[in-house]
This record gives C-alpha cells, structure tokens and sequence, in this order.
C-alpha cells in the first residue's frame, strides 16, 4: 500500500557516517555524494555497494559511526504520485 511505496521509494540508499578522513579517496568510487566536516565524512551510497565501502573503512582503520538507510519523505512521494496522476489523466504513459 501507501506505506510500503513510501518505505521503498529511498532507491536503496544508506547514510554512512565515519571518522577519517584518509579512507576518502579509497572509497569515493563506491559514494553517490559525499560531505566532509574536520575528520567526519558523511557519504551516501547505494545498496550494492555497503558492503564494499564498509570492507574498504575497515581496511583503511576508519571508525564507523553510523548507517542509516534513507528513505523518502512525504513531499516525495505527494510529488511523484501527482506527477503518475497528472501522465495518466494526460494519457500518457507511466
């Protein structure tokens, strides 16, 4: 339902918070964007590539934080459910 659309529309990121600033270019291949603040690096990267970037902080001794999936807010998901409604009123495809 509404719900699960809404839990699902995030496209299988994840926040990745970690201290050290050194593994930044190991694993900037594997970032979708990344922000640095002192030694902090706050990156986001897809589904498929977690497991790769937490093997590469590790191998670079970064110290893990956090992870956080994201996931899409109410504009969203009120945005592209008005677009999919406006494209099929409009006859067009979805």
């Amino acid at each position: 339902g509404v719900v699960n659309d809404l839990r699902s529309s995030a496209g299988g990121k994840s926040e990745v918070i970690w201290d050290g600033t050194t593994a930044l270019p190991a694993v900037a291949g594997l970032l979708t964007e990344s922000h640095v603040a002192g030694n902090l690096v706050r990156a986001t990267v897809t589904r498929e590539s977690l497991d790769s970037l937490l093997d590469k902080l590790r191998q670079q001794n970064a110290t893990l934080v956090s992870v956080t999936p994201l996931r899409g807010t109410l504009e969203e998901y009120f945005l592209a459910k008005t677009a999919e409604e406006t494209q099929e009123k409009e006859g067009a495809p979805v």
